[in-house]
């Protein structure tokens, strides 16, 4: 079943929230947007994953904790953090 932008939001927060060890009400959204992703790995590819290059529509989430931003990228199929901790990270599926 196809993840929804408020889907996504809500699995991003809960990994944030988690990551960080603090209560979801913590984390706040800063900003979503609807974007295009060069890939299909969203510009967010995992260490030694191939992605089809194609350009993928997606939404650009900003989470805000203990006064950082942290940014993910969603489409309906899956949704990933992107530079934590000079990472990538695949979260759904």
């Amino acid at each position: 079943m196809p993840l929804t932008k408020e889907q996504a939001v809500d699995i991003a927060s809960r990994d944030l929230a988690g990551r960080l060890g603090l209560p979801s009400p913590d984390v706040t959204v800063a900003k979503t947007e609807d974007t295009q992703f060069p890939n299909g790995a969203l510009g967010a590819p995992v260490e030694g994953e191939m992605a089809a290059m194609m350009m993928t529509p997606g939404w650009r989430i900003i989470l805000r904790a203990e006064m950082n931003d942290y940014e993910y990228r969603a489409n309906v199929k899956q949704v990933r953090l992107f530079r934590y901790k000079s990472a990538n990270y695949k979260i759904y599926p």
